[in-house]
């Protein structure tokens, strides 16, 4: 018999081989929770953490233990990634092969959760790095075409995410230099809804900055607070 063990800050869900050991789905600081069950030694068997986020500090932890095993955090040489799913055999015959099934789960996953519908479209995404001195910046609609979808880590935000911005900008913004009315203004747009995480993508490629470092910015000024 294993005890696997969660610790989290906020809600937590934990399934082991099919059977939901956790489950937590609730707002709070950090609690362990924890469940039983019987496996073999030496068999992989389907793990799937599911965990949010809702406000303040963020915190996600899980251990085991067994007769034979002191409680530990799980050792990342004891996680394995799904097995990847079969590739259709081509036939001769003329009705189409049928797509195959994805592998359901991975080692562990990031809870569904519903992400209010950004305007334009969140899409498929792909890595914002910061851009050379001189390049040109990409459009709203092309930063939104490329921004991973992310599931909304931080519920505080949910409402505001889901507003729209717009460009009533501070007085002290638009004076000083002028450069910051007709390069940056413009550019101050809020023409984008999602999840905090795909904001931070959608401001990354629109300014041309990491976006590794934007996510950091944000996490020292407000820890992704609005």
């Amino acid at each position: 018999t294993y005890t696997f063990y969660t610790t989290s800050d906020d809600g937590v869900r934990l399934w082991v081989n099919g059977k939901r050991l956790v489950n937590n789905w609730t707002s709070h600081t950090a609690t362990e929770n924890r469940g039983t069950i019987a496996l073999l030694a030496g068999q992989q068997y389907d793990l799937k953490l599911e965990y949010y986020e809702s406000s303040n500090t963020a915190q996600i932890a899980l251990a085991w233990s067994s007769a034979s095993q002191a409680k530990q955090v799980i050792p990342q040489s004891q996680l394995f990634p799904a097995a990847a799913a079969p590739v259709p055999t081509s036939t001769s015959a003329p009705t189409a092969t049928a797509a195959p099934t994805s592998t359901p789960t991975a080692t562990a996953t990031v809870p569904t959760a519903t992400v209010p519908t950004a305007t334009p479209t969140a899409g498929t995404g792909r890595y914002f790095s910061t851009l050379p001195p001189g390049a040109a910046l990409p459009s709203d609609a092309e930063c939104a075409a490329a921004v991973k979808r992310r599931p909304e880590n931080k519920g505080a935000n949910a409402a505001y995410n889901a507003t729209p911005g717009n460009q009533k900008l501070s007085s002290s913004f638009l004076s000083g230099d002028p450069r910051a009315n007709s390069e940056i203004a413009a550019r101050v747009t809020g023409n984008f809804t999602g999840s905090t995480d795909e904001i931070l993508q959608w401001t990354a490629c629109k300014w041309g900055v990491d976006e590794d470092m934007v996510r950091a910015q944000a996490a020292v000024e407000s820890w992704w607070r609005r």
